[in-house]
């Protein structure tokens, strides 16, 4: 599976709301997979990922939402995330090390240092799924 590294945070935080049916679809998919293959390989992307391509805002493998920033705002999160992670774009992880590391490095405070621009942030889902990352893997199968 390929994601952005801001997105390891969005799966955590998300309610089952989004841009579009389509984009909600796609993102409870990943989300799915995830959760029922706890020994899944990520690969960390600098673009465009599973979740982007439901994305009624991917123009030509582009993030043209201007209420998130557009694509030069999430290539920002996604370094980010990755710096804090310290894992590196373009290379493969275990989920299981993904959580235990974002479980170790990002607090929930953190957050409006890393998505301050998003509109998402401000719903409060973000830092509750932070705070809920032990039951992550264990929830909805």
């Amino acid at each position: 599976m390929r994601l952005r590294a801001h997105h390891l945070l969005c799966i955590l935080g998300f309610r089952g709301l989004g841009y579009d049916e389509k984009f909600i679809k796609g993102m409870e998919m990943v989300i799915q997979k995830i959760k029922k293959n706890p020994d899944l390989k990520i690969r960390l992307t600098e673009g465009c990922d599973d979740i982007c391509s439901a994305c009624p805002f991917n123009i030509e493998g582009f993030c043209g939402n201007e209420a998130v920033g557009g694509e030069e705002a999430v290539r920002r999160k996604d370094r980010e995330v990755g710096e804090r992670l310290e894992l590196g774009a373009r290379k493969e992880y275990g989920i299981r090390r993904i959580l235990n590391l974002i479980k170790k490095k990002i607090k929930p405070g953190d957050l409006s240092d890393i998505c301050g621009d998003c509109p998402w942030l401000e719903m409060g889902y973000c830092e509750e799924g932070l705070r809920r990352i032990d039951k992550f893997l264990q929830e909805d199968k």
